[in-house]
Order: C-alpha cells, then structure tokens, then sequence
C-alpha cells in the first residue's frame, strides 16, 4: 500500500513465510506392469484427484484469506430481482475505487449464486452481461464458497502479490512394496 499523504512513499511491507501445499498418490505395481505389456494406458486418475485436490487446498488458501481478511465490505443486496446484482457490485466497486484500488475487478462466488445472476434479466440484457462490464478482470465459480457472499478482487498487480515460492510439481518418494508413492506440491 501506499500513503497518500505527500510525499508519496511505499509503506513497509508485510513479510510472510510461504506456505506449502501438497498431496500424496501411490501408483500400483500391477498397474504399471498391465500398461507396459498391454495396450492398455496406465490408469492415472491417483494423480489427476491429487492435482485437483492441490487446486482445491490452493483456492482455499488465497480466495480463503482473502474472505477472512477484506480491505473493504460493502452489502451483497439483493440478487432475486434485475439490477440487484449490478447495483451491489456497483457499489462495491465504487467502495474499491474510494479505498484507491483500481481495477481490473473480478468476481468470485459459489456456482448457486453464479446460476441466480445468469438467471436474470432485464429489458431484454442478460444482468450477468451487464456485471461483466464492470467485473472486467472475469466471474469465476468457487464450489466451496457460501452461497451469502461475493468475492469482489482488484486484481491488479499493483493491488494484490501472491508469490509462488516453488510452482507445482511432482516428486518421487520412493516404493511401498511394489507401488510406486508420489507427491504433488507448492510452496505459495
């Protein structure tokens, strides 16, 4: 952040330790046997739910904070009749703007909210049509969000740092018998 009284300087920043996050797999010996000595491709959904449950556990921890800790609250309103929506989301923008954070503004909320706002319409517009023209940055679904909230994110690079210390990968741990573990992780 910034203070905004003269002369401009950056304040202090905040300093904090990454996090890692990481789920295990284990591929069987026997599977791997059948895909070497058949046509047959060696069955990884193990690793595919380990890398969805990394993405979940990810999600949690930045748009989680995010929920925990707002810069700014502003009312969700009423989001059963046209216009609600883009009013709410109007003024939360215009709260952002006040509290200087610019855009591009984005939209996180859970995929019953999602449904409800593509579900209106006014005059002849779709209202999700109208709030993507001020959530310019996207509306994005997030299944493990409350139906009662609505995540509004200035996500400019000057707004908001997430530091990915070690990107995700995958590593060998070694054998279990004849099966094979592995561990998917990051450090963010």
């Amino acid at each position: 952040g910034f203070d905004y009284e003269q002369p401009y300087v950056a304040q202090q920043p905040e300093y904090v330790p990454l996090i890692e996050l990481s789920q295990t797999f284990k591929l069987r010996g026997k599977h791997l046997a059948v895909a070497d000595q058949t046509p047959f491709a060696l069955d990884l959904g193990a690793a595919a739910i380990a890398a969805m449950e990394l993405a979940k556990d990810e999600n949690e921890l930045v748009l989680g904070s995010l929920l925990k800790n707002p810069q700014c609250t502003s009312d969700i309103g009423d989001w059963t009749t046209p216009g609600g929506p883009f009013g709410a989301i109007s003024t939360a923008i215009g709260k952002l703007r006040a509290n200087h954070f610019d855009g591009p503004f984005a939209l996180v909320m859970s995929p019953a909210r999602y449904a409800q706002l593509a579900a209106l319409m006014q005059q002849g517009q779709r209202e999700i049509v109208m709030v993507e023209s001020i959530a310019d940055g996207g509306i994005f679904q997030w299944p493990d969000m409350a139906d009662d909230k609505v995540l509004l994110i200035a996500n400019a690079a000057w707004n908001l740092d997430i530091v990915v210390g070690q990107d995700i990968v995958t590593a060998y741990e070694g054998n279990d018998g004849l099966d094979h573990l592995f561990r998917v992780f990051e450090t963010i």
